[in-house]
């Protein structure tokens, strides 16, 4: 008796081929480690998105402990000054500092909370007291910046992962509205046909022909900026290719036979589309929509750096590419931070829509 071998579903056939793109599959996980990296990142990186560091701006990518020797008795006199004293000497164990503070009027005790609170220092102990003046025990807190910080003393590394969640999530959010609307859009005009037809896709010319950047400033005139208005904006005007996409697909499919055969059973439209057309659109539609992505974010990357999208204190990519950008002869890495990580996502996306357009194409086999 012969054995019979068992041949695979399409799905399964699909997500084969799929592992044999290798690129396609080093991009899906380069993608999954971005994604997981901006959602637990921030809280692992020891500092908050929002908190500055006054004495400790536009600090380079490296991997030294902050504050180091250059920048530890400018940061140290700073507080002084705050403290309404003067430093007259400072000596260093180790990771301690011991600080003789001085003042005419003498040193309030309780001035010494400025020393922690600057998030350089811990917290401070007295040892001696000396003419008015204090002499201070205070420990040296090391903080780590790899990706530097920026103008105001923000962790760079942490400005990334919050504004990667924005981004991707404006990406997300965006492609799924647009999928949405043009899957159902594209089916019925493809399905019903004729003048219904016609007149569904010349709204759709009408709308390609509408300048998008004019199209946003015109909705900001009357609404005010926010991150629900960029959505909004994007998804009005990118499920437009999706719709032409599914709409082509339609037109093929709906003169096979199973559609023929729905039609003498008598089903409706709604229910051939939702069980018969929409289904065999899919693989079209997912290599579109990995595309659409990509194309989403570099558009409201765009926005915000046209200062037209994400609004303070909300952050994105894009908003950090254009704070970059007026820093680029001081603190190049202000704008390569950022734009590494939008180039290492867009390129990603892009590959993993071109393995899925293999993995999904029928001739593979």
């Amino acid at each position: 008796m012969t054995a019979t071998r068992s041949v695979p579903g399409p799905a399964r056939r699909a997500v084969l081929r799929f592992a044999r793109e290798r690129t396609a599959v080093v991009a899906l996980a380069v993608l999954i480690l971005i994604a997981l990296a901006c959602l637990v990142g921030p809280g692992l990186t020891g500092h908050d998105p929002e908190r500055a560091y006054p004495d400790l701006r536009q600090l380079p990518a490296g991997l030294t402990a902050q504050p180091d020797a250059e920048r530890l008795r400018p940061a140290l006199e700073r507080l002084a000054f705050r403290m309404r004293a003067r430093l007259d000497a400072v000596e260093r164990d180790g990771d301690t500092m011991r600080l003789t503070l001085a003042s005419d009027a003498g040193v309030d005790r309780r001035s010494l909370v400025y020393l922690p609170r600057s998030a350089l220092f811990g917290t401070p102990v007295v040892v001696d007291e000396r003419d008015g003046g204090l002499v201070v025990a205070v420990p040296i807190r090391r903080l780590h910046f790899p990706l530097g910080t920026d103008i105001q003393g923000r962790d760079l590394l942490t400005r990334c992962l919050v504004a990667g969640r924005i981004s991707l999530a404006i990406g997300l959010a965006a492609s799924l509205v647009a999928l949405l609307i043009g899957v159902a859009y594209g089916a019925t005009a493809g399905f019903v046909g004729g003048a219904v037809d016609a007149a569904m896709m010349r709204g759709v010319d009408v709308l390609y022909a509408l300048p998008f950047v004019f199209f946003v400033i015109l909705l900001l005139v009357f609404f005010r900026p926010s991150l629900l208005l960029m959505l909004v904006a994007i998804a009005a005007v990118e499920w437009l290719d999706m719709a032409r996409v599914v709409r082509a697909v339609t037109l093929s499919l709906r003169e096979r036979d199973f559609v023929r055969a729905a039609r003498a059973l008598g089903l409706g439209t709604p229910r051939i589309l939702l069980h018969h057309i929409v289904p065999n659109t899919l693989g079209p539609v997912t290599v579109t929509a990995t595309l659409l992505v990509p194309q989403v974010i570099l558009l409201e990357s765009f926005l915000s750096f046209l200062g037209l999208g994400v609004q303070e204190p909300q952050t994105s990519w894009g908003v950090l590419i254009a704070e970059g950008a007026r820093s680029i002869e001081a603190a190049p890495h202000l704008l390569a931070a950022p734009a590494a990580f939008l180039i290492a996502t867009l390129v990603a996306l892009n590959l993993i829509g071109d393995g899925l357009a293999d993995a999904l194409d029928p001739r593979g086999d």
